[in-house]
């Protein structure tokens, strides 16, 4: 099954960032990225696992990314407060103190983007916002922070609904 893959994938990614190189290999770029912190591996990897017995309750073939899904919510957790965060916080598994998790998340986002030569991921990550909305300068650092090479797009026509 297509999800059964790129669920594996995204866990053995996961997996190896966080793991111990072996010296033999300790001059490929993967060797020089920083490591994903244990936690965060297993806060991913049991998001994933969850998500996908939801979504295979059906016959149909499912594909999704988790680490797009797990860097969004990031992004939007760094705004979230109360009850919503709480809930967040327990889904994702995310790292409740800021500067742990913010290093977290860089170093996941520089391991995933580190260079290889045996492979290229490209991902793409964007923020809609309201044209009327105005978000905290910090929290627009912190987005970037998460997700490299964010692009923060404005909504000039925002529809209403009664």
């Amino acid at each position: 099954m297509i999800a059964a893959a790129a669920v594996a994938a995204s866990v053995v990614v996961f997996s190896l960032a966080g793991s111990v190189v072996p010296a033999e290999t300790a001059s490929s770029p993967a060797a020089d990225s920083p490591a994903v912190p244990p936690q965060m591996t297993e806060s991913v990897n049991e998001f994933t696992f969850d998500f996908y017995r939801k979504l295979s309750e059906t016959d149909e073939n499912v594909f999704f990314s988790p680490v797009s899904i797990y860097t969004a919510f990031s992004v939007l957790y760094e705004g979230a407060r109360g009850e919503t965060a709480g809930q967040m916080l327990y889904v994702f598994g995310f790292e409740p103190d800021d500067e742990a998790r913010h290093a977290a998340s860089a170093n996941m986002m520089a391991a995933l983007n580190a260079e290889d030569p045996h492979a290229v991921l490209e991902m793409a990550n964007a923020l809609w916002l309201a044209d009327w909305f105005e978000p905290y300068e910090r929290y627009l650092d912190i987005s970037r922070n998460i997700a490299m090479d964010l692009k923060i797009f404005r909504n000039r026509r925002v529809p209403v609904q009664v």
